[in-house]
């Protein structure tokens, strides 16, 4: 699994268009190649824990995203951060006064 991802993410890197075969969504592609980019080939790698992130960095990245400076996934990548899904979940936190 992990040798396919590596190389689906050097294939994007490299201006290839990806085949069917990896029978992965594009989404999940990119996001691959965000993992990469940040932290080489150990990006890729199954996480074994939930990644912990300062209350200072999710505050930044939430009115990053707020004030309009990038989408989801250009705060992910700005920030880091492991998934839209997991911004969204403090985006709504932040907007709903939990923060």
């Amino acid at each position: 699994m992990l040798d396919e991802r590596i190389e689906a993410v050097l294939r994007v890197i490299e201006g290839s268009t990806i085949a069917k075969s990896y029978s992965v969504d594009r989404t999940t592609i990119n996001l691959w190649v965000r993992k990469y980019k940040a932290d080489d080939v150990d990006g890729l790698k199954a996480a074994r824990t939930w990644k912990k992130y300062s209350s200072q960095l999710k505050r930044e990245a939430v009115e990053f995203y707020l004030n309009g400076e990038g989408s989801l996934r250009m705060t992910c990548e700005k920030f880091n951060i492991s998934s839209n899904s997991v911004l969204r979940q403090w985006i709504n936190r932040y907007t709903s006064g939990k923060r």
